[in-house]
């Protein structure tokens, strides 16, 4: 039988495939089921609740968890504080994190403040995922693309670097963002952040 600190994991693991969107307590037992876990509803709201209570240092909750009861259904949506767990950045004794190596933490943080690094070359103005895709290639980083840039660009919204809004254009979604001053600390290194600074 797995761990809880395991069974944590998995959870964060199918919400960050999901980071767009919130997952229902029963849809994550649905996809836990896909990995031989058999978790009850109630197994994971429990679950669910303790990921949306992690403190630790630079660390919030790694889920933000909303109770629907008049549906009875609980929805969760993985935090930037998750996606640290899961690639390392970061460790709380109730969940397995990631190892920094396998996660290549290095090089995500490598692509986080190269974005922050284009766009503090506008500073005030937003920039498209499109041209930040371009910008990547005309520095050499050929595999990054767009799912990558508009992943990256969620989690630096969500640790306060960016400014980010999305623009929807018939089916298909596109970003633009634009450096904050927190991002410019950030960068500066006047500010350090787990999953953006380097040691």
């Amino acid at each position: 039988m797995l761990s809880l600190r395991t069974v944590r994991r998995h959870i964060l693991q199918v919400a960050n495939d999901l980071y767009l969107h919130t997952i229902s307590d029963r849809h994550m037992k649905e996809s836990l089921g896909k990995f031989h876990l058999r978790l009850s509803v109630s197994d994971i709201r429990r679950q669910y609740e303790y990921l949306s209570r992690i403190e630790g240092e630079k660390l919030s909750a790694v889920l933000n968890v909303q109770k629907l009861e008049e549906h009875d259904m609980w929805t969760a949506r993985i935090t930037s504080s998750g996606v640290d767990l899961l690639t390392g950045a970061a460790n709380v004794n109730g969940v397995r994190s990631g190892d920094p190596v396998v996660e290549n933490l290095p090089l995500k943080k490598d692509i986080r403040r190269g974005i922050l690094a284009h766009l503090n070359e506008k500073p005030g103005e937003f920039m498209e995922d499109v041209d930040l895709v371009e910008q990547f290639i005309e520095d050499g980083f050929f595999h990054v693309d767009l799912p990558e840039i508009q992943y990256q660009l969620w989690y630096l919204s969500g640790k306060g670097a960016i400014e980010m809004k999305t623009i929807r254009i018939g089916s298909a979604s596109n970003y633009t963002a634009k450096i904050s001053s927190k991002g410019c600390d950030i960068l500066a290194g006047d500010e350090f952040d787990i999953g953006v600074s380097h040691r």
